[in-house]
């Protein structure tokens, strides 16, 4: 499984979290966040709790875009995991373990014969007032794109990066133009070289944070600071609108994101699995 984002780098592995980690300034806010973000992409019916269950379900055949975010307390794990293989009816999925999770929750899944990815998604924090922009590199055009412009293109330059198949790229592209974001909440950006998409990040304007997501370089174009100043276009829109916080998560590059200015405050664990499909 691929970094949600990735920055300039592939198969760099930056510094886990350990020891005492830093408290982000109301942290459940950067959690809602993230949740927000994958709920955006549920098919079918108002994101939200099902019976207690934080899932989402986009049909997107990669295990990043169906999952499981959290168990509300008071839900048996047991009651929530049958819930869960039975409503994914065949997809991949990823159960996430976070801080906002039930603390038996790694130790439940891992009963269930799941095993958690090798490297941990780590949640990061900075202070906007911090964010200075990013020169890109030379030759290369950064802009913000439009929401009516066709959003095919730009799924189709960042979907290898998260695991996902050509022949899923249409459903994906479908589930980005339903999203349940409000208006004007989620903005997309891209690198250009010419005509070529090289680059995407996108920027979730929720609960006073801006989260940054799929942070994506096209891999000739790795190691150039790419990345980096595509984080740094979300973040400064995010700062223009008044917010003062904003988060990522990453399992690759947070030594890159260290050299911006963010900090972890928090990881999640990814316990991949599948839907049942019969009784």
């Amino acid at each position: 499984m691929t970094a949600l984002n990735s920055g300039d780098t592939a198969g760099t592995t930056g510094a886990p979290v350990s020891g005492p980690q830093a408290r982000p300034r109301g942290g459940d806010d950067l959690f809602a966040n993230f949740r927000d973000f994958w709920h955006g992409y549920d098919a079918g019916a108002e994101p939200g709790e099902r019976g207690g269950i934080e899932m989402y379900r986009s049909g997107v055949g990669g295990p990043l875009y169906n999952g499981v975010l959290r168990v509300t307390p008071g839900v048996g794990l047991a009651a929530a995991y049958e819930e869960a293989t039975a409503w994914f009816a065949g997809l991949p999925a990823t159960w996430w373990v976070g801080p906002d999770s039930d603390p038996r929750t790694s130790v439940f899944l891992r009963g269930q014969g799941l095993i958690p990815e090798t490297e941990a998604m780590t949640v990061m924090e900075i202070d906007l007032e911090e964010v200075d922009a990013v020169r890109h590199p030379t030759g290369l055009t950064i802009r913000r794109v439009p929401d009516s412009e066709d959003i095919t293109p730009w799924v189709r330059a960042y979907a290898p990066s998260m695991g996902v198949a050509p022949a899923a790229l249409g459903t994906l592209a479908q589930r980005h133009a339903g999203r349940y974001d409000e208006t004007g909440s989620f903005v997309r950006f891209e690198a250009r070289d010419g005509d070529r998409i090289v680059g995407t990040s996108a920027l979730l304007d929720r609960r006073g944070v801006a989260g940054v997501y799929i942070v994506s370089t096209a891999e000739p174009y790795r190691g150039r600071g790419l990345g980096t100043a595509l984080t740094a276009a979300a973040l400064l829109v995010g700062r223009e609108r008044g917010l003062d916080r904003g988060t990522l998560q990453t399992a690759t590059a947070a030594a890159l994101y260290a050299r911006m200015g963010f900090r972890a405050v928090a990881e999640y664990r990814m316990f991949s699995f599948n839907g049942r499909t019969g009784p």
